[in-house]
């Protein structure tokens, strides 16, 4: 499937999988499928029983905490017969192990934080494992100490516009159940696979995944300039980061304001993903804030710069990677588009991004030591 507005860029969805309670599921048992929002919804109150809501509350460490590939690389091991239909799981030029036909694979946080690089001046740092010629990178998220409540009504809006298995999803859900995609993303010159948790599916069978995807959102309604502003120039970009290197195109949003200490849904907007860049302001340069052409063109830079930086092809060395804070301020723009990853020292821990089965079973590496 090509994205309709960015050329060069191609979806496949390779196959879905369920993660529930942490427990890997290979279904789809946990397929959230899209309702159609009515009047009505308007002057709900989304913060009705959090009393009673049990938020994830598992500690993170560092810039955040680290996301493993673990359930997609579960996916890889269970379904190498279709990698291999696909002629993305190939044997190597040696002719003893296997490789895959693809340049960079993670979860799609990694990729859109790349994506939105140019214009995100805070620091990142990446882990990534080099293996017979494919980039395996994870990346931190931060998770905030104080969205308790805005957490609370994103699941509230969701389940009132979704259905699992024919029933409203709990709300107490905790953050490790999800439903994901497993994606082939074709970048220009770059072979990328990624997973995503999927929010909704429209129920629509004359809609190929993904595009019948939708990302689902929450936002405090905008009551001022600064807000306004802020919605087109950081939110949008972040919004469009995620749906675009995804396929998605279509992301609803539901907008939220206080009263008489309740939090309302005063309207849902559904946005087209083609059409989010053109939220964002226009600059006196007669350009707007962000680009999509402009993320892109940084987002290959930066892949080009990963692989650069890493030529050891070695499945059990953690590289980090480390882009750097650039300071706000005149001349911002250059410096970000100038940026460019270091390679900090490696990590000298037990943690390896590839666990020896995916290397055993899926690869065919067998265990021995190390090149480091």
């Amino acid at each position: 499937m090509a994205s309709a507005s960015i050329p060069g860029l191609f979806h496949q969805v390779l196959g879905n999988f369920s993660v529930e309670d942490g427990v890997y599921h290979d279904d789809k048992r946990m397929r959230h499928i899209f309702v159609d929002p009515d009047d009505d919804l308007r002057g709900t109150n989304l913060q009705e029983g959090i009393e009673d809501y049990n938020p994830d509350t598992r500690p993170t460490s560092g810039q955040g905490e680290l996301q493993p590939m673990t359930s997609l690389l579960e996916w890889m091991r269970r379904h190498q017969a279709d990698l291999e239909e696909h002629d993305i799981l190939q044997i190597s030029d040696n002719g003893r192990d296997r490789r895959l036909d693809i340049d960079f694979f993670g979860q799609r946080g990694v990729f859109c934080r790349l994506l939105r690089a140019v214009e995100t001046p805070d620091r990142m740092e990446i882990l990534v494992t080099l293996c017979n010629g494919t980039y395996y990178m994870e990346t931190f998220k931060v998770k905030p100490t104080s969205a308790v409540d805005a957490n609370y009504c994103f699941k509230n809006f969701e389940r009132h516009l979704t259905l699992v298995e024919g029933a409203h999803p709990d709300i107490n859900l905790p953050e490790d159940s999800y439903y994901s995609a497993v994606m082939k993303t074709q970048c220009e010159r770059y072979k990328l696979i990624l997973s995503y948790g999927v929010d909704a599916e429209r129920d629509n069978p004359d809609l190929v995944p993904p595009g019948n995807y939708i990302d689902i959102k929450t936002r405090y309604q905008i009551n001022s300039e600064q807000n306004k502003n802020n919605f087109r120039r950081y939110t949008t970009l972040k919004w469009w980061s995620q749906a675009v290197i995804a396929g998605i195109p279509e992301v609803i949003c539901g907008w939220r304001e206080n009263k008489k200490e309740q939090v309302i849904l005063s309207s849902v907007e559904l946005m087209k993903t083609e059409h989010l860049p053109l939220r964002a302001p226009m600059m006196s340069s007669g350009r707007r804030f962000w680009e999509a052409d402009a993320c892109f063109e940084t987002f290959q830079t930066l892949l080009d710069n990963i692989k650069d930086l890493i030529k050891e092809d070695d499945p059990r060395i953690v590289h980090r990677l480390e882009l750097p804070e650039v300071m706000k301020g005149k001349g911002v723009k250059k410096r970000l588009q100038a940026r460019r990853f270091k390679l900090l020292e490696k990590r000298q821990d037990d943690y390896a991004i590839l666990p020896e089965w995916y290397l055993r079973e899926v690869l065919w590496i067998e265990n021995r030591e190390s090149k480091q």
